[in-house]
């Protein structure tokens, strides 16, 4: 059975079929390398498999989710932890506007493998082997189609995507 290795101490990505590695790359993932997921931008370790595949989307850092949390925790402007939100009269004033928050268009080769991490071509940066990512598995644009082409299941060329419960599988591990 074919199946990715990332080793996040190494910052690289594998791939095997069965015992024999076919290919090997430099990554980037998230920072710190080695870290608790819920509380920095490392990225998660574990057993998963690939379970959306796109041949590439906008991704961003979902700049609603702050006024969501907000909401959540019954934060008011000025508490601490508040997230500055557009129209609240803080927005740009205590946080540079997009400060943290990022929209990248046209990502390449995004394949999810649990909740919102995957493994995606990274046209913004050509630093790999240096964690750098908000937890998702950055990788060289032509890298990544490789890999996108290599998994499974198979994109047809006619598709921008597809969704799955018997994607390849990725172990993350230190």
């Amino acid at each position: 059975e074919k199946w990715i290795e990332v080793d996040l101490s190494e910052q690289t990505l594998v791939l095997w079929n069965g015992k024999k590695a076919e290919f090997a790359t430099l990554v980037s993932t998230g920072k710190p390398a080695i870290g608790d997921p819920n509380n920095t931008y490392a990225t998660v370790r574990g057993v998963f498999r690939i379970y959306a595949k796109h041949v590439s989307a906008t991704m961003d850092s979902d700049e609603g989710m702050g006024s969501r949390q907000n909401k959540d925790k019954g934060l008011k402007p000025g508490d601490p932890g508040y997230v500055p939100s557009r129209g609240d009269g803080v927005y740009g004033v205590t946080k540079r506007r997009g400060h943290g928050l990022f929209k990248l268009r046209d990502v390449p080769h995004i394949q999810y493998f649990h909740k919102n991490y995957a493994l995606h071509g990274a046209y913004w940066h050509d630093v790999f082997g240096i964690p750098r990512s908000h937890g998702c598995i950055n990788l060289a644009p032509t890298d990544s189609l490789r890999v996108f082409k290599w998994t499974g299941p198979e994109v047809h060329p006619e598709w921008h995507g597809i969704r799955t419960d018997k994607g390849t599988t990725v172990i993350v591990h230190k």
